[in-house]
């Protein structure tokens, strides 16, 4: 392996195991948010979340993710902007802009296709039949308005739900019907490929 390729893989590694850590961080953020409101000020919660948004934006390669790139750049200026004027709102917006931002690069996606379900069934296959590139755009409208509804939930919860009930959605509730919708889908995935004779 040449010099460039041992950079190139040495670098993938460590930003793979600091994304996944920012996952981590970003999933327990409502329950450590639960745990300490009223003990840590607001605005340390919302700095805590700015730099969860940097880190990741940070290891964004500039020339690639620019719909993703877009979207962590607004959900930063809006957490800075409720810091200044609503803090305690701001420390419960970092959940709900996250998946409104994430619902953001599914819509695009179908804006500017391929859509984004179709971008990561390519990554393993050469060719995607236009029965799976149809499947993969309903797929991307399905993400999309789940995570549309899950902020919309996310925020609710935030501004007229108990804290304990915002940590249970945000924290655990949303990743649960999440995980049961990837399962799902993957049931349904495998008989369109049959289908398909893929």
């Amino acid at each position: 392996m040449s010099s460039t390729g041992s950079a190139i893989s040495w670098w993938r590694e460590p930003r793979r195991l600091v994304l996944i850590a920012i996952s981590g961080l970003s999933v327990v953020y409502p329950a450590v948010v639960w745990l300490y409101h009223g003990v840590v000020a607001p605005q340390l919660f919302v700095l805590f979340a700015l730099l969860l948004v940097g880190v990741r934006m940070a290891l964004m390669a500039p020339d690639r993710n620019r719909p993703w790139r877009l979207a962590l750049a607004a959900v930063a200026i809006f957490l800075v902007v409720l810091a200044a004027v609503a803090p305690d709102v701001g420390t419960k917006a970092y959940p709900v802009l996250l998946s409104l931002a994430a619902s953001y690069v599914f819509a695009q996606s179908l804006i500017s296709p391929p859509s984004l379900i179709e971008r990561m069934a390519r990554v393993r296959r050469a060719t995607v039949s236009e029965g799976l590139r149809l499947y993969c755009r309903n797929l991307t409208v399905i993400w999309s308005v789940w995570l549309l509804a899950n902020a919309a939930i996310a925020a609710v919860l935030a501004v007229q739900g108990s804290d304990q009930m915002w940590a249970l959605w945000t924290g655990c509730l949303s990743y649960v019907l999440s995980g049961v919708l990837l399962v799902g889908e993957m049931g349904v995935r495998r008989a369109v490929l049959r289908k398909q004779g893929a």
